[in-house]
Parts: C-alpha cells; sequence; structure tokens
C-alpha cells in the first residue's frame, strides 16, 4: 500500500502521515490507538474503517462528515438542527 493510500484509507492528508513518519508532529492519542489497531490487524482494521467511513457518508453527507471530522461541531449541529455538544 503506498501513503497515499494508507493516507487515504485513514481519511487524512498525506502530508499529515509523512510529518508523523519523519517526526515533525506528533500523533494524537486517537490516532494512535488507530495506528496501534491497525499493526496488530491490519486487513481487518482497514476493512471495519472503510466499512464505518461509507456508511456515515452515505447517512450524513460529505459536506457534514468533513464538518465533523475538522472538529466544527457547532456547523455539524447547525447542520442537524441540534445544539451542539459541550462539556459539563
Amino acid at each position: 500500500m503506498t501513503q497515499e493510500e494508507f493516507a487515504d484509507a485513514l481519511g487524512i492528508p498525506v502530508a499529515t502521515l509523512r510529518n508523523w513518519e519523519q517526526g515533525r508532529h506528533g500523533i494524537d492519542p486517537a490516532a494512535r490507538s488507530l495506528l496501534i489497531l491497525i499493526a496488530r490487524d491490519p486487513e481487518e482494521t482497514l476493512a471495519t474503517l472503510a466499512a464505518a467511513r461509507s456508511l456515515i457518508v452515505e447517512r450524513v453527507g460529505e459536506t457534514t462528515l468533513v464538518s465533523a471530522i475538522r472538529g466544527n461541531a457547532a456547523g455539524y449541529a447547525l447542520q442537524q438542527g441540534t445544539r451542539p455538544f459541550t462539556p459539563a
């Protein structure tokens, strides 16, 4: 699998993957956990991730998904007609 294919499977820019590999940026805990799962069982984890992403895109729509992934919880909530989650 190429860097481009792997980055696409993770839903991240290839530049982010290269920055991780070259030690320019740290890997956040959620991404690190996902990478551990991939290292343990690459085929199953990537297949599960692809299935989950396609379900989300099908259910929510690409624009809303991108907004949610980028951490724009308020924008996501507005598009859904709900209030954004705010931690207590």
